[in-house]
């Protein structure tokens, strides 16, 4: 029983652990420049949710002018028109864009590795449990 509760908290590290590579590769990869929120884009996921991006804009070394949605969703009252933002793009096309913050496309990977460190605790406290109660068993 003890072992077997920490199984979960394994899984969820693994998994982590691989899409924190992927996530962090992908964070790194690109190019980073400054850009300006021009405007809001938003789009209809289902009948409730209403999602957003943010139209940007930028210039390219060469001195070419892009103006390109983000790849990933934004909350609009983070962002005020004309506010700077550090962004990644890839250069061999410009239009891959996103905004370059740490929860770009981490959201995953910090809640697998919420749930791991919740599953490692709970696992510490079931076997300090279990631990304790064979030593009392023994004790009488």
């Amino acid at each position: 029983m003890q072992k077997l509760i920490m199984i979960p908290a394994y899984i969820f590290a693994a998994i982590s652990l691989v899409l924190t590579y992927f996530w962090l590769s992908s964070v790194m990869s690109g190019k980073s420049d400054l850009a300006y929120v021009k405007n809001f884009k938003a789009d209809y996921e289902s009948k409730n949710v209403t999602v957003h991006y943010a139209v940007i804009e930028f210039d390219l070394p060469d001195g070419k002018e892009i103006q390109t949605i983000t790849n990933h969703t934004v909350e609009p009252k983070n962002y005020d028109i004309g506010y700077p933002v550090r962004i990644r793009y890839n250069p061999d096309d410009p239009s891959d864009v996103q905004i370059d913050s740490f929860f770009g496309k981490g959201d995953l990977v910090i809640i697998l590795w919420i749930f791991a460190l919740v599953w490692y605790g709970l696992g510490f406290v079931v076997r300090k449990v279990f631990s304790f109660a064979e030593d009392e068993k023994f004790k009488s």
